[in-house]
């Protein structure tokens, strides 16, 4: 079981709407909304929230029902977008989650240790990941493009990057730019998985989003795959997960 949830979080900066989103968030993450300075920040961390709270009511309200079994690919997968109305209609009450800690801080749900999840902000939307494994999952914005962006984004590519991923990049300027984002979010979405961040190195495993593999790890004990998901214009999304 897979859910990807996606959320623009542009309506939040409506007053009355900010108000009555700060009422369906567990005191955990309206601690964090709270604690951040710019007004942003406050908003990406309050529409995570929500997303989440989102994702695991409908989860929660689907376990009667049995899930089809079948196999996952780029085509499978795909994004619900869902509008700040539907959210907070649906959560009416906020759940109250307890969180327990990977070695390198990834969270875990403590009361539902069958379920997995991901969340992921960019731009104005938030990204949220549901599944009865682990996973990892990452949206990109692709912002426009100036010099030194582009500076910015070449000496990525050449301090970080594989052989394959380079190549994979190339092309005209705007499939070059794309394809870096795509690999980005497929980076992010595989450090995600494993729990590491950043700490883990861009530049110790390379993606194959063609083939939907991670090569070079670190003897994992099973393989990974991580997939392109459909994403809004201007955005790259990925995840990532173990194989069954």
């Amino acid at each position: 079981m897979i859910e990807i949830y996606l959320l623009s979080v542009t309506a939040l900066r409506c007053k009355d709407l900010y108000e009555q989103a700060c009422l369906k968030l567990d005191s955990q993450r309206l601690q964090k909304v709270k604690q951040a300075k710019r007004t942003e920040d406050k908003i990406l961390r309050m529409g995570a929230g929500l997303l989440l709270q989102y994702a695991m009511k409908k989860q929660l309200e689907d376990t009667a029902k049995e899930s089809p079994v079948f196999a996952y690919n780029a085509e499978s997968l795909c994004c619900k977008q869902v509008s700040l109305e539907e959210v907070l209609s649906a959560v009416r009450e906020p759940l109250e989650f307890a969180f327990r800690y990977g070695s390198h801080g990834k969270p875990y749900f403590e009361q539902y240790p069958e379920l997995f999840f991901s969340l992921s902000h960019s731009g104005e939307y938030v990204l949220c990941a549901i599944s009865d494994r682990e996973i990892g999952a990452d949206i990109q914005k692709i912002p426009e493009t100036d010099l030194k962006r582009v500076k910015r984004e070449n000496t990525i590519i050449e301090k970080f990057f594989s052989d394959g991923e380079k190549a994979w990049c190339q092309g005209g300027e705007a499939q070059h730019r794309e394809r870096f984002y795509k690999i980005w979010a497929a980076k992010e979405a595989y450090m995600k998985l494993t729990g590491k961040g950043l700490a883990q190195g861009f530049d110790s495993f390379e993606v194959d989003l063609e083939k939907a593999k991670v090569k070079e790890q670190e003897r994992a004990e099973k393989k990974c795959v991580v997939y392109e998901v459909k994403a809004p214009k201007e955005y790259a999304i990925a995840i990532s997960m173990r194989e069954e």
